[in-house]
């Protein structure tokens, strides 16, 4: 049944529609404002049940309904048998191999990013190393200059010497100064290609951000990443390589002029330098000359016959004032007769007798205890020129007719025919025969009554020894 109400009966109905509101927003301290309705006149039907009904259904369904948070699979049989380890099992039916989630096109676009603030410092230190080598070239050519306007000093080795180390290092300046041109061409080769690579990288990146739905789900695209990456890395390697080969250059230079300094004046004789110069000097002696050997010694008369030995050997001369003997070695030229302590030919002789200024006397008879001859004369260099006898004894008989032949022949021959006779005396293989034969030493005297006595031999070869 329907029911109409009057004005000043709605008034003191209690509004339900403030009590809505202010059970939806329990946070809202005053009254949901609403627009200002018409007074209806007292006979005019209204259904306020009907018509409040109807807003409040329109209410409530404006107001917004918020999904369960529950998950998807809740009550389903795929939420029973699927888990966690099922997704990650690589032989489960749920497995994927390719990534479902992500977004590839920023990760792509940030990478070529890093490559290209990578090529930007490797730019910077290319172009840092070109003025450093521009730098190095002028310094190399003055330091080649001076050491090319360096004059050798007089005295000194032009080559071979001290000065080798001059001209090596001169060699290995200007050949480093013609290699630093060289980097030149880095700057067209290296730095050029990387600044038009790095270029590319920058349109490359803003064709990844536009065709993100292509890089997303096409794999061919990012096939073509791989390529453009391979490239930025060959280009990079290009770079290294060129600047690689300048450094072995350089590494090559230094070790062939390290060994050239090393086998050159490194490791010369000190005194080099100084037998040059005393070499080139004729107010000093060289300290090369060898030492000269007194058997090579020649001087004057060294080869005259009047010096060469016609005998030799051992005899005894009899004391002027006692009745003994004094061993000697005599040697027989054909001016002198010479007496020496031993067979040393160092020694000065302590008797020389000119043969022309002697008489000899007839020797002694074979039958004779003593073997003896004597010479009549003047001693040569002495002061008082007074005539002296000289005996002197012989080992045997046939040793004294030889000495007495010998001197014979020498006195009473003139120069022409001692120098016919000298060829047939020579050292005598008696005289020998007695050196080698000898067995004792002695310097004192013997008496008259004694028989020959031959120990002066012994002396004289130890002498000689």
């Amino acid at each position: 049944r329907k029911r109409s109400l009057s004005v000043s009966q709605l008034k003191k109905r209690p509004n339900e529609n403030e009590g809505l509101s202010q059970r939806a927003y329990p946070y809202t301290s005053s009254p949901i404002r609403r627009s200002s309705s018409i007074i209806l006149p007292s006979n005019t039907p209204f259904f306020f049940r009907e018509c409040s009904l109807k807003k409040a259904s329109s209410w409530r369904g404006s107001i917004k309904k918020y999904s369960s948070r529950k998950s998807s699979r809740a009550g389903s049989m795929r939420s029973l048998l699927q888990t966690n380890k099922d997704i990650d099992d690589n032989n489960s039916i749920f497995y994927s191999p390719v990534p479902t989630k992500g977004n590839p096109t920023e990760l792509l676009a940030y990478r070529f990013k890093t490559w290209r603030k990578f090529l930007k410092d490797l730019i910077t230190y290319f172009r840092e190393i070109q003025a450093s080598y521009d730098h190095r070239k002028k310094s190399l050519l003055k330091i080649s200059n001076i050491l090319k306007n360096t004059i050798v000093p007089p005295g000194f080795l032009k080559y071979g010497g001290i000065h080798d180390g001059t001209l090596i290092l001169e060699k290995y300046h200007r050949k480093s100064s013609t290699n630093a041109k060289k980097f030149k061409d880095i700057e067209n080769d290296v730095i050029l290609a990387l600044v038009e690579l790095r270029s590319d990288l920058k349109q490359k990146i803003k064709e990844i951000k536009n065709l993100s739905g292509d890089f997303k789900n096409r794999l061919e695209k990012r096939m073509e990443s791989r390529k453009l990456e391979a490239i930025i890395v060959s280009e990079i390697q290009k770079s290294y390589l060129a600047y690689a080969k300048i450094i072995r250059q350089e590494s090559e230079m230094a070790k062939d002029t390290f060994e050239n300094l090393r086998n050159g004046p490194i490791f010369m004789p000190k005194d080099r330098e100084w037998s040059h110069f005393l070499k080139k000097s004729e107010d000093f002696v060289d300290p090369e000359v060898p030492i000269r050997q007194s058997k090579n010694i020649k001087y004057l008369g060294m080869d005259d016959e009047l010096v060469q030995e016609v005998r030799v050997g051992v005899l005894e001369r009899k004391s002027k004032h006692l009745n003994s003997y004094t061993t000697g070695w005599y040697v027989l030229t054909q001016t002198h007769l010479h007496e020496f302590n031993s067979a040393d030919k160092l020694q000065a002789p302590v008797i020389s007798l000119n043969i022309s200024e002697q008489k000899l006397r007839f020797p002694s008879i074979p039958d004779s205890t003593s073997n003896t001859f004597m010479l009549k004369g003047r001693q040569t260099g002495v002061m008082i020129h007074r005539e002296c006898s000289w005996v002197f004894r012989c080992e045997s008989h046939e040793t004294m007719i030889s000495w007495y032949e010998a001197l014979k022949n020498l006195i009473e021959d003139s120069s022409q025919e001692r120098n016919k006779y000298f060829p047939k005396f020579s050292r005598s293989a008696n005289a020998i025969s007695q050196i080698a034969n000898s067995t004792g030493i002695s310097d004192g005297t013997v008496e008259d009554e004694e028989p020959f006595c031959c120990e002066i031999l012994v002396l004289a070869t130890l002498d000689s020894t």
